[in-house]
């Protein structure tokens, strides 16, 4: 558009660069706050009144994780694990108390939460904090944004406890967080949900090697527990594969398969030698229920998820 009022010309350019420099300058925060140096600064800032840290603030990257947890690096390798920061705590007064905080820098929200899932034990305690938290024992494990954070001390008195809860606090309160929703979470049904039960799959989801970016949960049908699963494909042709790819896999490993219609909806039953999947696709998505005893139940809840997802 060419501006004949040099007024509003020069009006628009003001505004272009204005915009232009919040867009840039949000990026460069977002940027910013995953670097190690920002996250040594944001452990430094929140050492407890009259605490000191044991040792320099170390940062870990996928080269030299297996240094600090030997044996588990592995697992958050499989969800794109950026960095590692981490930081130990103790009392002076008290050498044998101490917080040890863990900072995992997972790259995106799904990974971050995907780990936190994983780890978080059928029991736990939730805690009003950011994203998702939860209390076990005297530990804390927090999701936020693309951070999964792990606060271990070494026992649970409400002293530790209530240490634990403000370094907490204060800690995601300071990661940056891009608000950015999962697809899954919205999208799995809330009726009837375990909670708690929710999983986030980067790969091979329930062991298979073809199924990626895969959510899955839990609920209760007529007192059975249905797992339900939920896996997003680029297109309609990544879907489909994907589909095949799982008839192939019953076809080897199972007991047989047949197609149900129900209401015009296609259903693949796959008898897996005492339970059943049962799985469709719906455009870019593959969905179902896995291990199932009944194969009614298993069709039914398949065909109540195709029709949860005509909402979106």
């Amino acid at each position: 558009m060419m501006w004949k009022n040099p007024f509003l010309k020069a009006l628009s350019l003001v505004l272009i660069i204005f915009l232009f420099h919040g867009a840039f300058h949000s990026v460069r925060s977002a940027a910013l706050d995953h670097s190690y140096e920002s996250l040594s600064q944001k452990l430094t800032k929140i050492l407890p009144p009259g605490w000191k840290l044991a040792e320099a603030i170390k940062h870990f990257t996928p080269e030299n994780l297996y240094e600090h947890i030997d044996g588990r690096a592995e697992f958050f390798f499989a969800y794109g694990m950026v960095q590692m920061t981490f930081a130990a705590y103790t009392d002076p007064t008290e050498t044998a108390t101490f917080i040890d905080v863990c900072v995992y820098d997972m790259g995106h929200p799904s990974n971050a939460f995907g780990v936190f899932a994983a780890e978080r034990p059928e029991v736990f305690h939730p805690i009003d904090v950011n994203r998702a938290g939860y209390l076990s024992g005297g530990n804390l494990f927090i999701w936020k944004g693309s951070y999964y954070v792990r606060m271990i001390a070494s026992d649970d008195s409400s002293r530790l406890q209530r240490i634990n809860m403000e370094l907490a606090k204060e800690l995601s309160d300071s990661l940056y967080d891009s608000g950015e929703s999962l697809w899954g979470l919205e999208v799995l049904p809330t009726i009837d949900r375990v909670p708690g039960s929710e999983r986030y799959f980067r790969q091979d989801a329930m062991g298979l090697d073809f199924m990626a970016n895969t959510y899955m949960a839990q609920y209760r049908k007529n007192g059975v527990i249905v797992t339900v699963f939920l896996s997003k494909k680029d297109h309609y042709a990544s879907a489909r594969k994907v589909l095949r790819r799982y008839v192939l896999y019953v076809e080897q490993l199972g007991e047989g398969l047949k197609e149900v219609t129900r209401n015009g909806v296609v259903i693949s039953l796959c008898d897996m030698g005492g339970t059943y999947d049962a799985i469709f696709q719906r455009e870019d998505v593959v969905a179902g229920v896995t291990s199932v005893k009944d194969p009614v139940l298993a069709v039914d809840s398949a065909f109540e998820i195709w029709q949860h997802l005509n909402t979106y």
